[in-house]
């Protein structure tokens, strides 16, 4: 679930971006092979349970390597689609997520420091609301 609307846009950007580079592949006649469905069943696992933090396995080396550096590379990959689409900015918003984590991992954090569901709902309001919109108290 995106934390915030910049997320979201960057998520759709993601999306839009991956689906033109996998189209132009398929147009020109790359042969687009199949992971072993174990290995895409255990990244899922370990993206879902470890976020950025997981070990994923890198289908063309067949190696370990951390999601977040996947991720990055992910991001280098589609920056030309994206730019080809006008959404290069809008990609650039997941650098935050890359930069201090998921909304899940900074509400982890929250509740860590302050022992609190309600602290973590009161930060999450400031951080991610307008000021004057909505106060959190």
């Amino acid at each position: 679930m995106p934390m915030n609307m910049k997320h979201l846009r960057g998520l759709v950007a993601l999306t839009q971006s991956l689906i033109r580079g996998i189209s132009e592949n398929i147009d020109r006649g790359a042969y687009l092979f199949d992971s072993h469905p174990m290995i895409a069943k255990q990244n899922k696992w370990h993206a879902s349970r470890y976020g950025l933090d997981a070990q994923l396995i890198d289908f063309d080396t067949m190696r370990a390597r951390p999601a977040g550096e996947m991720a990055r590379h992910l991001l280098e990959l589609v920056a030309p689609h994206a730019e080809q689409l006008g959404c290069l900015e809008d990609l650039g918003e997941l650098e935050d997520i890359l930069q201090h984590g998921t909304g899940a991992a900074r509400q982890r954090a929250i509740h860590r420091e302050a022992g609190s569901g309600e602290e973590v709902v009161r930060r999450m309001l400031t951080e991610q609301c307008l000021p004057g919109v909505i106060r959190a108290s």
